[in-house]
């Protein structure tokens, strides 16, 4: 969605940073009548792309061979076995934020709600552009947010 809509938008005008560090986005003449709309069911605004190493690290606890080992045990439980490890690889790579939130105490039902309580309480726009922030700050000092790292590499 944030994505292709940027596409879009860059396609039809161009954003500019004024002196205060805040973007602004000026359309082309002959693309006066874009208008794009984004939309989210919760009010959440989707994080920036961090930097993190290319290719990919593999991961350390959540391997072919420990998920294979837990489908060998059954269907019954297997997400939550599976949730364990993923617990134990964001602890692994992250265990500030892991205790912040409270990780070892969540089951694969409650994750959500903890990973977007601290969103949630904010003005989503605030949040947005504290985490742009904080985002343009990791490029430039090439750091890399461990647990943020973990979920992207859980996906692939």
């Amino acid at each position: 969605g944030l994505d292709a809509a940027m596409a879009v938008a860059i396609q039809h005008g161009s954003f500019i940073e004024d002196d205060k560090q805040h973007v602004i986005f000026h359309r082309d003449n002959a693309s006066e009548k874009l208008n794009i709309t984004l939309m989210s069911r919760t009010g959440i605004l989707p994080e920036a792309d961090f930097y993190c190493p290319i290719p990919y690290e593999p991961l350390h606890i959540v391997t072919d061979q420990a998920l294979n080992a837990e489908i060998q045990k059954g269907e019954e439980g297997l997400l939550d076995r599976v949730f364990r490890l993923i617990v134990e690889e964001i602890k692994f790579a992250d265990p500030d934020w892991s205790q912040r939130i409270a990780l070892e105490s969540l089951n694969v039902d409650s994750f959500a709600q903890a990973w977007f309580a601290e969103r949630k309480q904010r003005d989503p726009f605030d949040w947005a552009e504290k985490n742009l922030q904080e985002v343009e700050r990791n490029k430039r000092e090439k750091h890399t947010v461990p647990w943020r790292y973990v979920i992207l590499r859980l996906h692939e």
